[in-house]
């Protein structure tokens, strides 16, 4: 899967730049099975877990069944945070170097609706199966915005020492068009 290497050299620059959004054609990637759709912006915080899912893991590339429901519970917790304007919680979800960069909510609440509004009230959202590289997790979500267009979202988190993940960078891109209902 080339592409998953070819977007990890092009956003580990740009999560330590900011989490500036980065509009780039994205290659025909093909979905797989293990790929679950997600509920809307507005239901997601209904499908948050407060598991924290602890890294049991041994094999660099595994992600337990834990991990992936408190990755997941993050974004999805982050994005219904965004959507309904609640910034300081939305804040809240980053990890301590994102908080330190930006300083206060409203600046990372102004960042988030300048460079990646289509996350602030998606039409629909796809999460991916999660994968982990090095000491991170990296979680794809397809995102269809209100306009109809595509996005692939590919967050990275952070298990901190609390054991709660938090969102360490997120780099947006372009995604061919398909359904994601």
């Amino acid at each position: 899967m080339a592409y998953r290497h070819a977007l990890s050299v092009i956003a580990q620059p740009l999560w330590r730049l900011g989490c500036a959004c980065v509009c780039l054609s994205w290659p025909a990637v093909g979905l797989h099975a293990a790929e679950q759709p997600a509920p809307k912006a507005a239901a997601v915080a209904a499908a948050a877990s407060p598991d924290t899912g602890k890294n049991t893991a041994d094999a660099p590339g595994n992600v337990t069944p834990a991990m992936a429901r408190a990755v997941r519970a993050t974004v999805q917790a982050q994005l219904a945070d965004l959507a309904a304007g609640r910034a300081a919680q939305a804040f809240s979800h980053a990890t301590p170097a994102i908080r330190q960069q930006f300083g206060d909510a409203t600046r990372f609440m102004a960042m988030v609706e300048s460079a990646y509004p289509m996350l602030l009230d998606p039409a629909n959202l796809a999460f991916l199966q999660p994968t982990r590289q090095a000491s991170a997790v990296l979680q794809r979500v397809q995102v269809q915005d209100r306009q109809g267009r595509s996005w692939m979202a590919l967050y990275q988190l952070e298990q901190q020492p609390d054991g709660r993940w938090r969102i360490a960078g997120c780099v947006v891109v372009a995604d061919e068009p398909r359904r994601i209902s």
